[in-house]
């Protein structure tokens, strides 16, 4: 009979990866083989906590990858994380505390202390000597100090294997590291422009946009094929450089005007269309449409001509605009969307003048569930609510969809379709990205990994953050994310 400790190591690492840290830890405990086997995933990640890299314990852990080459994450590691951690309850007291001592010294003394700069630095060159880490994830505050924030960023320019990389910035003033070779890119970036620190004048002044910066990323990354970029206005540049250098990428996600108060002046870039019609082959697609309930003509470029191009290989689409407009399900995009026959995954947005109406021709729910019945491999799909027009909040208010208008389109539309079944989820649970290694190697949200310091410890500028993206985030809300479900 054969035993557990017979299965392949292959195979235990297979089921390994769909364990949370905890129970990976257990099972490496079990013996000496399923140790072997699961410590490739276990020690995969290296997670330094940004607001603790000056603490002894930070700084004796960093120096033993470089001296002990019996260390496990030396060994194992593929991924480096530099995050804002969230210490325990029992470690709070005193790391808060910390923590505030050193905000408090680079406060009183902008320019860093010889001590600042060398606990900074031996963990940033620390990090250097792990040879085989493919991927990383940086994530900044906005009360980071220039300083600090480079000499992290520095770091990523020293890993020779690198093939991706996570860039989380908040409102901080840096230069973006010359990055090159990358497969995966990704950039978060709130800050409308960036600026430059002038040391005769001591004042701010405009330096390089961030757009610009990005573009020079990739003239320098002919590999690329997944590009990521959020919470930002992107300026031309960026699409105009991937059409020229006719890089084909299969993975694409991208907000369009984000951080923007005028939410109606704004328009998807013609450049982008360009260049996603410009080739085939793309396989992720996530356009977060923030502003303009004017668009009509983009979005019929975008599904007439675009999405077409893309319909044998795209598998995962998230088109998901905040205000009523073409750009969410109607009559013509949902015949669109039914010629995607690898499509496993899709988000869209709803307008509440489209669900409402009887007319079965013109009903968004009825067009949609329509197009779910002609896409073989669906399996995942999320509905989003859409704002209108109003004279109030700032000139728009959310529609009211509620649980009630999705149910009643079911028992209106879904006995037409008796070979599909839905599976409800939970809320929002499928606009995680997926597509994300880190993510999913930390067993972490981005939202645990970016929690700001308590209250008492806010700053202005981190509250002002907080309250533009929840602006911006309450236009939209997913109302109703199900797994499809098919009778044979």
């Amino acid at each position: 009979m054969p035993l557990f400790k017979d299965l392949a190591v292959e195979l235990i690492q297979h089921i390994a990866r769909h364990l949370r840290l905890e129970e990976q830890g257990a099972l490496r405990s079990v013996c000496s083989y399923f140790q072997l086997a699961v410590d490739p995933i276990y020690f995969e990640l290296v997670l330094i906590a940004s607001n603790r890299v000056y603490t002894p314990e930070t700084q004796a852990f960093v120096a033993e990858l470089s001296t002990n080459t019996d260390n496990p994450w030396a060994k194992h590691a593929r991924g480096v994380a530099i995050a804002f951690g969230t210490p325990t309850d029992e470690y709070w007291n005193e790391a808060a505390t910390a923590r505030r001592r050193w905000d408090v010294e680079i406060e009183e003394n902008p320019d860093p202390t010889e001590e600042q700069v060398g606990a900074v630095s031996a963990v940033a060159e620390g990090l250097k000597n792990l040879p085989r880490v493919t991927f990383a994830r940086l994530s900044l505050r906005s009360t980071d100090a220039r300083w600090f924030c480079e000499a992290l960023m520095g770091a990523l320019v020293g890993f020779p294997c690198l093939e991706s990389v996570d860039l989380r910035l908040g409102r901080v003033i840096v230069v973006l590291p010359k990055l090159s070779n990358l497969t995966i890119l990704k950039i978060l970036c709130p800050q409308p422009a960036t600026w430059d620190y002038d040391p005769d004048t001591e004042d701010l002044k405009p330096g390089v946009p961030v757009s610009q910066q990005v573009a020079g990323i990739i003239e320098r990354c002919p590999q690329l094929r997944v590009l990521h970029l959020t919470d930002h206005r992107w300026d031309d540049v960026i699409w105009q450089t991937l059409l020229r250098l006719k890089l084909q990428l299969v993975g694409l996600v991208v907000n369009i005007a984000a951080n923007s108060w005028n939410m109606t002046s704004n328009r998807v870039p013609r450049a982008l269309l360009e260049y996603l019609g410009s080739y085939s082959g793309l396989q992720t697609l996530a356009l977060d449409i923030r502003g303009n309930d004017q668009m009509e003509d983009d979005a019929c470029i975008f599904f007439e001509e675009v999405l077409p191009r893309h319909a044998a290989s795209l598998q995962t689409l998230r088109c998901v605009p905040a205000l009523e407009s073409a750009w969410s399900v109607q009559l013509g995009n949902a015949q669109v969307l039914s010629t995607l026959e690898n499509l496993t995954r899709l988000e869209m947005s709803i307008d509440a003048q489209h669900l409402d109406t009887p007319d079965d021709k013109t009903n968004a729910f009825h067009l949609l569930v329509n197009s779910i019945a002609r896409i073989p491999k669906l399996t995942g799909l999320a509905l989003h609510s859409t704002a209108t027009r109003t004279p109030h909040f700032r000139g728009f208010e959310r529609n009211p969809l509620f649980a009630g208008s999705i149910d009643a389109a079911l028992d209106q539309y879904l006995p037409g379709f008796p070979q599909i079944t839905f599976a409800s989820n939970d809320a929002n649970g499928g606009s995680r990205a997926a597509w994300d290694i880190i993510d999913y190697a930390m067993e972490l949200s981005p939202e645990r990994l970016e929690r700001a310091l308590p209250p008492e410890v806010h700053t202005s500028e981190q509250d002002l953050e907080d309250r533009e993206r929840a602006y911006i985030s309450a236009y939209r809300q997913c109302i109703w994310d199900v797994t499809i479900m098919r009778k044979s």
